[in-house]
């Protein structure tokens, strides 16, 4: 965001910080405007966004002033992909556009309560490589947190399910 020693400079992430800044500040001002219950999630992720944004700020800021070499704690190199070829770059792309296309198409067939725990232990399982235990148990937290939170905090309307209308239980 800074360099100490060349003074003041923006960089991308900062001006992508700035410009989710304003989104943010953006939809609070707006769901004033929204009834109460729509107001709920919108205004939620602004606040958790802009808190987490601030914190982004100050440790840029903080950092520029100590002058250091900046590390990536989670860099798992998505970006720099010129130690890898060709090949494993369309790899990942495919891998990426691929399971997100079919994370959609499951939650369109079978709803969010059946694709989202399962893409959570496939990609877990598969791509994580973590322990088919640990993998089920991070899936039921995600199931638990889209009844505890979604269903029965923020009683969210679900779509109804292709598979739904085709067997005739759709509502």
């Amino acid at each position: 965001m800074v360099g100490a020693a060349r003074g003041w400079r923006v960089s991308p992430s900062a001006v992508f910080a700035l410009v989710l800044a304003g989104l943010m500040l953006w939809v609070l001002v707006e769901a004033q405007r929204w009834p109460a219950n729509a107001q709920l999630l919108p205004r939620a992720v602004s606040i958790f966004g802009l808190v987490m944004l601030a914190g982004y700020a100050l440790d840029a800021l903080v950092f520029a002033r100590r002058g250091g070499v900046r590390r990536q704690i989670m860099d798992i190199g998505r970006l720099d992909t010129s130690a890898i070829d060709h090949r494993q770059v369309m790899s990942r792309l495919v891998l990426m556009v691929g399971s997100t296309s079919a994370l959609v198409l499951a939650i369109w067939l079978v709803g969010f309560h059946a694709a989202i725990p399962v893409y959570v232990f496939v990609s877990l399982s598969a791509v994580g490589r973590t322990r088919w235990w640990t993998a089920l148990l991070i899936s039921v937290a995600f199931e638990a947190l889209l009844i505890g939170v979604y269903d029965n905090v923020m009683h969210v309307t679900w779509h109804e399910t292709l598979l739904a209308k085709i067997s005739g239980r759709g509502g």
